[in-house]
């Protein structure tokens, strides 16, 4: 009986840690997404304003 909670546990360990892991990837994608958004804006209002 204690197997299984020792593995129970260790899964449960696991997955906080990769929800942690995607979690920080989230943060990262939503980061250069506006990364990229300033920098298209910023072309697109240069582009237009020397035309």
């Amino acid at each position: 009986m204690r197997y299984a909670h020792a593995t129970r546990t260790a899964v449960s360990g696991q997955r906080s840690a990769v929800s942690g892991q995607l979690s920080a990837w989230n943060r990262l994608r939503r980061f250069h997404f506006t990364q990229i958004q300033q920098m298209v804006t910023f072309l697109i209002q240069n582009l237009t304003s020397n035309f």
